[in-house]
Protein backbone atom coordinates (compact mmCIF):
# COMPACT_ATOMS: atom_id res chain seq x y z
CA UNK A 1 0.00 0.00 0.00
CA UNK A 2 0.72 3.55 -0.58
CA UNK A 3 -0.89 7.15 0.11
CA UNK A 4 -2.35 8.31 -3.04
CA UNK A 5 -0.15 11.36 -5.01
CA UNK A 6 -3.97 13.39 -4.68
CA UNK A 7 -4.27 13.58 -0.69
CA UNK A 8 -4.70 16.90 0.70
CA UNK A 9 -4.15 17.24 4.32
CA UNK A 10 -6.43 20.42 6.02
CA UNK A 11 -6.02 20.60 9.65
CA UNK A 12 -8.67 20.91 11.71
CA UNK A 13 -9.36 21.06 15.54
CA UNK A 14 -8.28 18.53 18.57
CA UNK A 15 -5.23 17.32 16.06
CA UNK A 16 -7.63 15.78 13.48
CA UNK A 17 -6.87 16.41 9.94
CA UNK A 18 -9.08 16.12 7.16
CA UNK A 19 -7.97 14.04 3.93
CA UNK A 20 -9.17 15.15 0.76
CA UNK A 21 -8.83 13.26 -2.25
CA UNK A 22 -8.97 15.49 -5.47
CA UNK A 23 -9.54 12.22 -7.82
CA UNK A 24 -11.87 10.40 -5.83
CA UNK A 25 -13.37 13.42 -3.83
CA UNK A 26 -13.24 11.49 -0.88
CA UNK A 27 -12.81 13.03 2.30
CA UNK A 28 -12.67 11.86 6.03
CA UNK A 29 -11.44 13.21 9.01
CA UNK A 30 -8.45 10.91 10.98
CA UNK A 31 -6.51 11.12 13.86
CA UNK A 32 -2.72 12.20 13.91
CA UNK A 33 -1.95 8.64 14.58
CA UNK A 34 -4.12 7.45 11.42
CA UNK A 35 -3.02 10.24 9.25
CA UNK A 36 1.05 9.05 10.19
CA UNK A 37 -0.45 6.02 9.13
CA UNK A 38 -1.49 7.24 5.98
CA UNK A 39 2.00 9.29 5.33
CA UNK A 40 4.34 6.17 6.30
CA UNK A 41 2.48 3.00 4.96
CA UNK A 42 4.60 2.46 2.40
CA UNK A 43 7.95 2.37 4.50
CA UNK A 44 6.36 1.30 7.84
CA UNK A 45 4.20 -1.33 9.34
CA UNK A 46 0.75 -0.31 10.89
CA UNK A 47 1.20 -0.42 14.60
CA UNK A 48 -1.83 -2.24 15.25
CA UNK A 49 -4.75 -4.34 13.76
CA UNK A 50 -6.86 -1.61 14.21
CA UNK A 51 -4.96 1.27 12.32
CA UNK A 52 -4.25 -2.08 10.02
CA UNK A 53 -8.15 -2.26 9.29
CA UNK A 54 -8.42 1.78 8.71
CA UNK A 55 -5.97 1.55 6.03
CA UNK A 56 -7.09 -1.29 4.49
CA UNK A 57 -10.60 0.92 3.74
CA UNK A 58 -9.24 3.69 3.14
CA UNK A 59 -8.27 1.78 -0.19
CA UNK A 60 -11.45 1.81 -0.78
CA UNK A 61 -11.82 5.86 -0.70
CA UNK A 62 -8.71 6.14 -2.81
CA UNK A 63 -7.28 7.92 0.00
CA UNK A 64 -4.58 4.58 0.44
CA UNK A 65 -3.92 3.07 -2.97
CA UNK A 66 -2.21 -0.31 -4.63
CA UNK A 67 1.79 0.14 -4.14
CA UNK A 68 2.02 -0.81 -8.35
CA UNK A 69 -1.05 1.41 -9.16
CA UNK A 70 0.87 4.11 -11.44
CA UNK A 71 -1.41 7.16 -10.71
CA UNK A 72 -0.37 9.56 -13.26
CA UNK A 73 -1.82 6.94 -15.80
CA UNK A 74 -4.66 6.60 -13.60
CA UNK A 75 -5.66 10.27 -14.29
CA UNK A 76 -4.94 9.95 -17.71
CA UNK A 77 -7.18 7.39 -18.20
CA UNK A 78 -10.23 9.45 -15.59
CA UNK A 79 -9.53 12.58 -17.60
CA UNK A 80 -10.00 10.66 -20.76
CA UNK A 81 -13.22 9.43 -19.98
CA UNK A 82 -14.19 12.49 -19.15
CA UNK A 83 -13.52 13.99 -22.19
CA UNK A 84 -15.15 11.53 -23.86
CA UNK A 85 -18.16 11.30 -22.19
CA UNK A 86 -21.50 10.64 -24.14
CA UNK A 87 -23.85 10.65 -21.07
CA UNK A 88 -25.48 14.74 -21.79
CA UNK A 89 -24.73 16.24 -25.43
CA UNK A 90 -23.94 20.22 -24.05
CA UNK A 91 -24.93 22.63 -26.52
CA UNK A 92 -24.65 26.48 -26.04
CA UNK A 93 -26.98 28.14 -28.27
CA UNK A 94 -26.31 32.09 -29.25
CA UNK A 95 -29.50 33.06 -30.62
CA UNK A 96 -27.81 36.86 -31.46
CA UNK A 97 -24.90 38.56 -30.91
CA UNK A 98 -27.03 41.75 -30.41
CA UNK A 99 -27.34 43.19 -27.53
CA UNK A 100 -29.30 45.89 -25.51
CA UNK A 101 -26.33 47.10 -23.05
CA UNK A 102 -22.93 48.02 -23.10
CA UNK A 103 -21.06 46.12 -20.33
CA UNK A 104 -17.62 47.44 -19.95
CA UNK A 105 -15.72 43.86 -19.32
CA UNK A 106 -18.04 42.00 -21.44
CA UNK A 107 -15.40 39.29 -23.57
CA UNK A 108 -17.50 40.38 -26.88
CA UNK A 109 -15.63 43.38 -27.32
CA UNK A 110 -14.39 43.47 -30.57
CA UNK A 111 -16.21 40.95 -31.89
CA UNK A 112 -17.73 40.72 -35.09
CA UNK A 113 -21.54 41.13 -34.94
CA UNK A 114 -23.13 38.15 -36.77
CA UNK A 115 -27.06 39.15 -36.49
CA UNK A 116 -29.88 37.00 -35.54
CA UNK A 117 -30.22 33.38 -36.08
CA UNK A 118 -32.89 33.02 -38.63
CA UNK A 119 -35.26 29.84 -38.56
CA UNK A 120 -33.92 28.59 -41.29
CA UNK A 121 -30.67 28.21 -39.71
CA UNK A 122 -32.35 26.89 -36.87
CA UNK A 123 -33.98 23.99 -38.09
CA UNK A 124 -30.80 22.52 -39.31
CA UNK A 125 -29.44 23.19 -35.96
CA UNK A 126 -32.12 21.37 -34.35
CA UNK A 127 -31.45 18.56 -37.31
CA UNK A 128 -27.88 18.37 -36.51
CA UNK A 129 -28.30 18.13 -32.91
CA UNK A 130 -30.48 15.04 -33.33
CA UNK A 131 -27.92 13.57 -35.50
CA UNK A 132 -25.62 13.83 -33.01
CA UNK A 133 -27.96 12.26 -30.13
CA UNK A 134 -28.69 9.32 -32.56
CA UNK A 135 -24.60 9.06 -32.80
CA UNK A 136 -23.93 9.10 -29.28
CA UNK A 137 -27.11 7.78 -27.62
CA UNK A 138 -26.88 10.78 -25.50
CA UNK A 139 -30.11 10.46 -23.05
CA UNK A 140 -29.62 13.84 -21.80
CA UNK A 141 -29.37 16.89 -23.89
CA UNK A 142 -29.16 20.16 -22.13
CA UNK A 143 -29.29 23.60 -23.93
CA UNK A 144 -28.69 26.73 -22.81
CA UNK A 145 -29.97 29.98 -24.87
CA UNK A 146 -26.92 32.42 -24.62
CA UNK A 147 -25.41 35.49 -26.43
CA UNK A 148 -25.64 38.69 -27.01
CA UNK A 149 -28.53 38.72 -25.13
CA UNK A 150 -30.41 35.85 -26.27
CA UNK A 151 -33.97 37.72 -25.67
CA UNK A 152 -33.31 39.96 -28.55
CA UNK A 153 -34.30 37.15 -30.62
CA UNK A 154 -36.78 35.72 -27.87
CA UNK A 155 -38.79 33.88 -30.69
CA UNK A 156 -35.83 31.60 -31.86
CA UNK A 157 -35.78 30.79 -28.48
CA UNK A 158 -39.37 29.54 -27.78
CA UNK A 159 -39.00 28.04 -31.90
CA UNK A 160 -35.83 26.06 -30.59
CA UNK A 161 -37.40 25.01 -27.49
CA UNK A 162 -40.80 23.68 -28.74
CA UNK A 163 -38.73 22.10 -31.84
CA UNK A 164 -36.64 20.04 -29.82
CA UNK A 165 -38.94 19.12 -27.00
CA UNK A 166 -41.21 17.52 -29.62
CA UNK A 167 -37.89 15.60 -31.41
CA UNK A 168 -36.44 14.60 -28.39
CA UNK A 169 -39.52 12.88 -26.75
CA UNK A 170 -40.24 10.49 -29.91
CA UNK A 171 -36.53 9.34 -29.18
CA UNK A 172 -36.58 8.85 -25.71
CA UNK A 173 -34.17 11.69 -24.50
CA UNK A 174 -34.53 13.71 -21.91
CA UNK A 175 -34.20 17.95 -22.37
CA UNK A 176 -32.94 20.11 -20.09
CA UNK A 177 -33.11 24.28 -21.07
CA UNK A 178 -31.27 27.29 -18.79
CA UNK A 179 -31.59 30.39 -19.83
CA UNK A 180 -28.34 32.85 -19.22
CA UNK A 181 -29.75 36.76 -19.66
CA UNK A 182 -29.15 40.17 -18.54
CA UNK A 183 -32.94 40.36 -17.72
CA UNK A 184 -34.46 43.60 -19.28
CA UNK A 185 -36.28 41.64 -21.30
CA UNK A 186 -37.61 38.79 -19.47
CA UNK A 187 -41.42 38.20 -19.07
CA UNK A 188 -44.12 35.74 -17.34
CA UNK A 189 -45.11 34.46 -20.71
CA UNK A 190 -41.59 33.37 -21.41
CA UNK A 191 -40.34 31.70 -18.34
CA UNK A 192 -44.35 29.82 -18.32
CA UNK A 193 -43.39 28.80 -21.89
CA UNK A 194 -40.04 27.59 -21.51
CA UNK A 195 -41.75 25.50 -18.44
CA UNK A 196 -43.15 23.15 -20.78
CA UNK A 197 -40.76 22.79 -22.22
CA UNK A 198 -37.85 21.54 -19.20
CA UNK A 199 -36.43 24.81 -18.07
CA UNK A 200 -34.38 24.67 -15.24
CA UNK A 201 -32.99 27.30 -14.13
CA UNK A 202 -32.18 31.36 -15.45
CA UNK A 203 -28.94 33.34 -14.54
CA UNK A 204 -29.17 37.20 -14.34
CA UNK A 205 -26.23 39.09 -13.52
CA UNK A 206 -26.20 42.12 -10.90
CA UNK A 207 -22.95 43.87 -10.22
CA UNK A 208 -23.14 45.40 -7.11
CA UNK A 209 -26.19 47.63 -5.33
CA UNK A 210 -27.81 49.97 -8.43
CA UNK A 211 -24.92 52.93 -8.30
CA UNK A 212 -22.30 50.17 -9.18
CA UNK A 213 -24.32 47.76 -11.35
CA UNK A 214 -25.47 50.46 -13.83
CA UNK A 215 -21.78 51.44 -13.76
CA UNK A 216 -20.38 48.21 -14.94
CA UNK A 217 -23.61 47.45 -16.91
CA UNK A 218 -25.75 50.40 -18.33
CA UNK A 219 -27.97 50.00 -21.17
CA UNK A 220 -27.00 50.83 -24.86
CA UNK A 221 -27.17 54.97 -24.42
CA UNK A 222 -25.81 54.83 -21.17
CA UNK A 223 -28.58 54.47 -18.77
CA UNK A 224 -29.07 52.14 -15.79
CA UNK A 225 -30.83 48.94 -16.31
CA UNK A 226 -30.89 47.98 -12.40
CA UNK A 227 -33.99 49.17 -11.47
CA UNK A 228 -35.85 47.52 -14.44
CA UNK A 229 -34.21 44.16 -13.93
CA UNK A 230 -35.26 43.92 -10.27
CA UNK A 231 -38.95 44.56 -11.50
CA UNK A 232 -38.31 41.72 -13.83
CA UNK A 233 -36.87 39.17 -11.71
CA UNK A 234 -40.23 40.27 -9.05
CA UNK A 235 -42.52 39.48 -11.61
CA UNK A 236 -40.84 36.21 -12.77
CA UNK A 237 -40.39 35.47 -8.61
CA UNK A 238 -41.46 31.63 -7.94
CA UNK A 239 -41.37 30.25 -11.51
CA UNK A 240 -37.96 29.10 -12.21
CA UNK A 241 -35.23 29.11 -9.91
CA UNK A 242 -32.97 32.18 -10.34
CA UNK A 243 -29.04 32.25 -10.52
CA UNK A 244 -27.85 35.39 -9.02
CA UNK A 245 -24.09 36.05 -11.14
CA UNK A 246 -21.78 38.89 -9.95
CA UNK A 247 -18.50 39.82 -11.50
CA UNK A 248 -16.45 41.48 -9.65
CA UNK A 249 -13.25 43.54 -8.95
CA UNK A 250 -11.97 45.22 -6.37
CA UNK A 251 -14.71 48.19 -6.58
CA UNK A 252 -17.71 46.14 -6.96
CA UNK A 253 -16.90 43.16 -4.44
CA UNK A 254 -17.08 46.35 -1.89
CA UNK A 255 -20.94 46.95 -3.23
CA UNK A 256 -22.00 43.39 -3.54
CA UNK A 257 -23.15 42.89 0.09
CA UNK A 258 -25.86 45.86 -0.76
CA UNK A 259 -26.91 43.47 -3.81
CA UNK A 260 -28.14 40.90 -1.15
CA UNK A 261 -29.51 43.04 1.06
CA UNK A 262 -31.75 44.92 -1.72
CA UNK A 263 -32.68 41.26 -2.80
CA UNK A 264 -33.97 39.97 1.27
CA UNK A 265 -35.54 43.45 0.98
CA UNK A 266 -37.90 43.10 -2.22
CA UNK A 267 -38.56 39.31 -0.79
CA UNK A 268 -36.66 36.88 -2.68
CA UNK A 269 -36.25 34.19 -1.11
CA UNK A 270 -33.74 31.43 -0.87
CA UNK A 271 -36.16 28.99 -2.46
CA UNK A 272 -36.70 32.13 -5.11
CA UNK A 273 -32.77 32.17 -5.37
CA UNK A 274 -31.20 29.05 -5.68
CA UNK A 275 -27.37 30.40 -5.61
CA UNK A 276 -25.86 33.48 -5.55
CA UNK A 277 -22.45 33.08 -7.66
CA UNK A 278 -19.98 35.51 -8.20
CA UNK A 279 -16.17 35.22 -10.17
CA UNK A 280 -13.37 38.13 -10.47
CA UNK A 281 -13.33 39.78 -13.76
CA UNK A 282 -10.76 37.84 -16.16
CA UNK A 283 -8.76 38.73 -19.37
CA UNK A 284 -10.20 37.34 -22.41
CA UNK A 285 -8.32 37.13 -25.61
CA UNK A 286 -6.53 40.02 -26.73
CA UNK A 287 -8.59 41.81 -24.14
CA UNK A 288 -5.79 44.47 -23.67
CA UNK A 289 -6.87 46.12 -26.91
CA UNK A 290 -10.62 45.59 -26.89
CA UNK A 291 -11.98 45.84 -23.18
CA UNK A 292 -12.98 49.30 -22.33
CA UNK A 293 -12.63 48.36 -19.04
CA UNK A 294 -8.45 47.59 -17.17
CA UNK A 295 -8.09 44.02 -16.82
CA UNK A 296 -5.52 42.15 -14.38
CA UNK A 297 -6.26 38.64 -14.39
CA UNK A 298 -6.26 35.51 -16.22
CA UNK A 299 -7.23 33.63 -13.74
CA UNK A 300 -9.04 33.27 -10.16
CA UNK A 301 -5.40 32.54 -8.48
CA UNK A 302 -4.77 35.61 -9.37
CA UNK A 303 -6.94 37.50 -7.92
CA UNK A 304 -7.60 38.35 -3.96
CA UNK A 305 -8.76 35.04 -3.11
CA UNK A 306 -9.66 36.39 0.77
CA UNK A 307 -12.86 37.68 -1.12
CA UNK A 308 -14.01 34.36 -1.75
CA UNK A 309 -14.89 33.46 1.36
CA UNK A 310 -15.65 36.57 2.83
CA UNK A 311 -18.55 37.17 0.07
CA UNK A 312 -20.08 33.61 0.64
CA UNK A 313 -20.09 34.70 4.26
CA UNK A 314 -22.00 37.68 3.43
CA UNK A 315 -24.22 35.61 1.15
CA UNK A 316 -25.13 33.36 3.90
CA UNK A 317 -25.61 36.15 6.15
CA UNK A 318 -28.53 37.37 4.19
CA UNK A 319 -29.93 33.59 3.69
CA UNK A 320 -28.73 32.62 0.26
CA UNK A 321 -26.13 30.06 -0.70
CA UNK A 322 -23.00 31.14 -2.18
CA UNK A 323 -21.11 30.36 -4.67
CA UNK A 324 -19.54 26.71 -3.76
CA UNK A 325 -17.58 25.49 -7.00
CA UNK A 326 -14.58 23.20 -5.43
CA UNK A 327 -13.40 22.18 -8.59
CA UNK A 328 -12.60 24.44 -11.65
CA UNK A 329 -11.78 21.99 -14.05
CA UNK A 330 -11.36 20.26 -16.75
CA UNK A 331 -12.16 22.84 -19.09
CA UNK A 332 -15.61 22.24 -21.00
CA UNK A 333 -13.52 23.03 -23.78
CA UNK A 334 -11.53 20.04 -24.12
CA UNK A 335 -15.13 17.90 -23.90
CA UNK A 336 -16.08 16.14 -26.75
CA UNK A 337 -20.02 16.46 -26.51
CA UNK A 338 -19.91 19.83 -25.31
CA UNK A 339 -20.55 22.62 -28.56
CA UNK A 340 -20.94 26.46 -28.45
CA UNK A 341 -23.01 27.71 -31.78
CA UNK A 342 -23.32 31.06 -33.19
CA UNK A 343 -26.16 32.65 -34.79
CA UNK A 344 -24.96 31.97 -38.07
CA UNK A 345 -24.31 28.10 -37.47
CA UNK A 346 -20.51 28.38 -36.59
CA UNK A 347 -19.52 26.13 -33.72
CA UNK A 348 -16.70 26.83 -31.03
CA UNK A 349 -15.35 25.32 -27.93
CA UNK A 350 -16.03 28.01 -25.85
CA UNK A 351 -18.46 31.05 -25.57
CA UNK A 352 -15.62 33.38 -25.12
CA UNK A 353 -14.53 32.55 -28.16
CA UNK A 354 -17.50 33.18 -30.20
CA UNK A 355 -16.78 35.45 -32.91
CA UNK A 356 -13.22 34.66 -33.39
CA UNK A 357 -12.49 33.28 -36.42
CA UNK A 358 -9.87 31.62 -36.27
CA UNK A 359 -10.71 29.50 -33.14
CA UNK A 360 -13.78 28.15 -34.89
CA UNK A 361 -14.30 24.46 -35.58
CA UNK A 362 -17.00 24.16 -38.41
CA UNK A 363 -20.06 24.86 -39.05
CA UNK A 364 -23.45 23.09 -38.25
CA UNK A 365 -23.51 22.99 -42.36
CA UNK A 366 -20.57 21.14 -42.83
CA UNK A 367 -19.89 17.34 -43.06
CA UNK A 368 -19.19 16.54 -39.57
CA UNK A 369 -16.18 14.77 -39.73
CA UNK A 370 -14.51 17.70 -40.83
CA UNK A 371 -15.20 19.34 -37.82
CA UNK A 372 -14.43 17.07 -35.64
CA UNK A 373 -11.17 16.18 -37.35
CA UNK A 374 -10.53 19.29 -38.24
CA UNK A 375 -6.88 21.34 -36.65
CA UNK A 376 -8.67 22.88 -33.96
CA UNK A 377 -11.40 20.81 -32.29
CA UNK A 378 -7.98 18.32 -32.19
CA UNK A 379 -6.37 20.89 -30.98
CA UNK A 380 -8.83 21.09 -28.17
CA UNK A 381 -9.13 17.28 -27.63
CA UNK A 382 -5.84 16.63 -27.75
CA UNK A 383 -4.36 19.54 -25.26
CA UNK A 384 -2.89 18.29 -22.28
CA UNK A 385 -1.28 21.13 -20.38
CA UNK A 386 -1.53 19.07 -17.09
CA UNK A 387 1.97 17.22 -18.32
CA UNK A 388 3.47 20.29 -17.29
CA UNK A 389 1.84 20.20 -14.19
CA UNK A 390 4.64 18.32 -12.17
CA UNK A 391 3.30 16.19 -8.76
CA UNK A 392 0.66 19.11 -8.17
CA UNK A 393 -2.26 17.33 -6.15
CA UNK A 394 -4.81 19.35 -7.24
CA UNK A 395 -4.62 18.46 -10.51
CA UNK A 396 -7.76 16.10 -10.92
CA UNK A 397 -9.81 19.33 -10.07
CA UNK A 398 -7.45 21.42 -12.08
CA UNK A 399 -5.98 19.67 -15.27
CA UNK A 400 -4.05 22.44 -16.23
CA UNK A 401 -6.94 25.00 -16.20
CA UNK A 402 -9.18 26.97 -18.75
CA UNK A 403 -7.73 26.84 -22.10
CA UNK A 404 -9.49 30.55 -23.11
CA UNK A 405 -7.10 32.09 -19.93
CA UNK A 406 -4.09 30.49 -21.90
CA UNK A 407 -5.08 31.40 -24.97
CA UNK A 408 -5.36 35.11 -23.31
CA UNK A 409 -2.15 34.88 -21.38
CA UNK A 410 0.22 33.21 -23.66
CA UNK A 411 -2.04 32.75 -27.02
CA UNK A 412 -1.40 29.01 -26.68
CA UNK A 413 -4.04 26.40 -26.34
CA UNK A 414 -1.66 23.99 -24.51
CA UNK A 415 -0.55 26.07 -21.98
CA UNK A 416 -1.14 25.67 -18.00
CA UNK A 417 -3.18 28.55 -16.10
CA UNK A 418 -2.24 27.78 -13.17
CA UNK A 419 -4.81 27.73 -10.32
CA UNK A 420 -3.38 26.13 -7.41
CA UNK A 421 -3.27 29.07 -4.99
CA UNK A 422 -7.37 28.84 -5.27
CA UNK A 423 -7.31 25.66 -4.46
CA UNK A 424 -4.97 26.01 -1.42
CA UNK A 425 -6.68 29.01 -0.18
CA UNK A 426 -10.49 28.15 -1.24
CA UNK A 427 -10.99 24.66 -2.46
CA UNK A 428 -9.74 23.61 1.21
CA UNK A 429 -11.88 26.03 3.04
CA UNK A 430 -14.91 25.18 1.30
CA UNK A 431 -13.67 21.06 2.12
CA UNK A 432 -13.45 21.89 5.27
CA UNK A 433 -16.72 24.01 6.07
CA UNK A 434 -18.55 20.62 4.03
CA UNK A 435 -16.82 17.81 6.49
CA UNK A 436 -17.35 19.81 9.76
CA UNK A 437 -21.13 20.95 8.73
CA UNK A 438 -21.87 17.29 8.61
CA UNK A 439 -19.66 16.55 11.45
CA UNK A 440 -21.91 18.60 14.14
CA UNK A 441 -24.79 17.13 12.22
CA UNK A 442 -24.34 13.63 13.81
CA UNK A 443 -23.65 14.34 17.13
Amino acid sequence: MKPSRYNVHIPIEHDETIVYNTLSDSRIIVTEELLDAIITCETKKPKNTLIESHLNQLLDLGIIVDKNKDEKKEFEYWINRIKFDNSVLDITLLTTMSCNMECVYCFEQGVKNSGNMSKDTADVLCDWIIERLNETHAPRLFVTFFGGEPLVNESIITYVAEKLYSQTKTISVSLELALITNGLLLSEQLIDKLNEYGLEWIKITLDGDQEMHDQMRPRKGGHGSYQEIMKKLLLIKGKVPIIIGSNYDKMIQKRLPFLYRDLKEKGFSSSDISEIAFKPIQGFFEHKTNSTHHIDAHTFSMTDLNTFNSLRKEVQKHGYKPYSRIKLGPCEARKENTYIVDPSGVLYKCAAMVGREDLALGSIFDDFDSVIFGAQNISFMTADPWNNCGDCKFLPICAGGCRMSALSADKTINGVTCEKDYFEKVSTELIKNEVMAMKISTH
